[in-house]
């Protein structure tokens, strides 16, 4: 298992190379919620290419584990450190 999860930042980086993206995405999913930390790092971290952040929130709906999706209120993604500007601004706007 610890080995698995020692590959997730090598498959995260290969989100953005469209020769692998999707054997790549595949892996994550199989490793389920044991990357779910990592792949919410990468896809609040501003620092990441977007080639590979565009495909996460695709990733964490597959997994569908516990606290992969189906997050309603901003309070509870923030409590669990999940920022998504995206369904942020939506929650304020509307």
């Amino acid at each position: 298992r610890l080995r698995k999860r020692r590959a997730a930042p090598t498959l995260i980086g290969l989100l953005g190379d469209a020769r692998v993206r999707d054997e790549a995405a595949d892996a994550l999913v199989a490793m389920g919620d044991r990357v779910l930390g990592s792949l919410r790092d990468q896809l609040t971290d501003g620092e990441v290419d977007r080639s590979r952040r565009i495909e996460i929130p695709a990733i964490l709906a597959r997994i569908g584990g516990s606290g992969a999706h189906g997050d309603t209120d901003v309070g509870s993604r923030q409590r669990r450190g999940v920022i998504d500007p995206i369904a942020d601004h939506q929650d304020r706007a509307g």
